[in-house]
């Protein structure tokens, strides 16, 4: 699978998510009702224990928080399915090679980093969001002139081409510590070429030291990832 985080969605999935809110306060509401209706009931019961029924001795706290628990793993699940249904009838990705590399002649074959990236991305083939652009942060690359990035990888699930995309780019922890805040990127057409539909390209942003070991103690629950400010064009 494609490592690391699936960051902030640009483009059409900001309006998929704002509309998804709506629904999302719906369910809060009905599960507020189920929970005052429950409590109703336990009152009712409660009340009736003190008036001769005998208590198991249960923790009620521990009931709550397995019962909390147990729905926490079912809503991930249910969503973990839900994704790979919506990304069943998607094609194929396809690695896109950087315009600026494949003028200097590097190919998908013959250069380590993209190899890597090919077999990556065959073995999550589906990976991306229906109708938008994402961007994965994949790895740290080792340069040689001693310097460390963090190699992403950006996926156009759209079905037009794009180009001279930008964005401000935000990656951090939970407890305050960030690698970039804000940090510009812009994978013009020079750079990046036309990106196509249905294809996956990679693109490395230089992190200081301190960065790289924020990033290495990255994981899903301390991730904090925004692109913000996005812009593009769509190439004919």
């Amino acid at each position: 699978m494609l490592r690391k985080y699936l960051l902030t969605i640009l483009l059409v999935g900001a309006l998929v998510l704002a509309g998804c809110g709506s629904s999302n306060d719906e369910n809060d509401a009905n599960e507020d009702e189920d929970v005052t209706e429950n409590e109703d009931e336990s009152n009712e019961n409660g009340e009736e224990d003190e008036n001769g029924t005998e208590e198991d001795g249960t923790d009620e706290d521990d009931v709550t928080e397995e019962d909390e628990a147990v729905e926490e793993d079912e809503g991930t699940e249910e969503d973990d399915t839900s994704a790979n249904n919506m990304n069943a009838d998607l094609p194929d990705l396809t690695l896109q090679v950087l315009k600026v590399d494949e003028d200097d002649g590097i190919t998908v074959d013959n250069h380590p980093i993209y190899s890597e990236l090919a077999e990556v991305i065959a073995e999550d083939s589906k990976a991306g969001i229906p109708n938008d652009f994402a961007v994965y942060a994949h790895d740290l690359v080792y340069n040689d002139d001693g310097t460390t990035s963090a190699l992403f990888i950006g996926i156009n699930r759209l079905d037009v081409p794009l180009k001279n995309l930008y964005f401000d780019l935000t990656l951090g922890n939970t407890n305050g510590d960030f690698i970039f805040m804000e940090e510009p990127i812009l994978l013009d057409e020079d750079f990046a070429g036309i990106i196509q539909p249905h294809s996956a390209i990679p693109f490395t942003v230089q992190v200081t030291p301190e960065g790289e070991e924020i990033f290495m103690g990255l994981t899903d629950e301390t991730v904090i990832i925004e692109l913000s400010n996005a812009d593009v064009e769509f190439a004919e």
